[in-house]
């Protein structure tokens, strides 16, 4: 939601219409230590119009004195910092303590154009990438009562969505 809004807002402002879809696939993952808690991959696709890069994560406190944070909370400007937003507000706690549990790798951006000479390369890099996600020795399919592994937004079966930006983290 906080990504729609943002565009929505934009929108707003701007009078040019954004395309705001956002499609998602995400996978959950147990690590070998049955102890450990899971944790979750994410890929998103987001028009290239919306946003183009990730941005950088720049959250902290505004500290007013020894004791006291300030409870403003400054408005998020990248689409890292919304999506730390987002997973704060999912999680019930504050953006900047959020800061650290949503991780983005270097190599995390994929922009596909349909028309670019370079796009069937960098569709099967994209698939290669993705393809971590289905890894079955993560994943114990034996266990009753354990919520889903994989879900996904729903996604066209159409041209428009390889219009699409694919922003991953994990």
């Amino acid at each position: 939601e906080q990504i729609r809004a943002d565009i929505n807002a934009r929108n707003g402002k701007s009078g040019r219409q954004i395309c705001c879809d956002l499609d998602y696939i995400w996978t959950r993952e147990q690590s070998s230590n049955s102890n450990d808690h899971s944790h979750y991959h994410v890929a998103l696709f987001i028009d290239l119009e919306a946003y183009y890069r990730i941005g950088s994560l720049n959250q902290s406190p505004v500290v007013l004195d020894e004791e006291r944070v300030s409870p403003i909370i400054p408005r998020a400007r990248s689409l890292a910092e919304r999506i730390n937003r987002a997973w704060a507000r999912a999680i019930g706690i504050q953006d900047w303590q959020a800061v650290g549990l949503v991780q983005f790798p270097d190599n995390a951006e994929y922009r596909l154009k349909p028309h670019d000479p370079e796009f069937f390369e960098g569709y099967l890099a994209l698939f290669k990438r993705l393809s971590y996600f289905a890894k079955a020795r993560s994943k114990d399919y034996t266990q009753r009562g354990v919520p889903d592994w994989y879900g996904s937004s729903h996604v066209p079966r159409s041209g428009v969505f390889l219009q699409r930006c694919a922003i991953g983290w994990e």
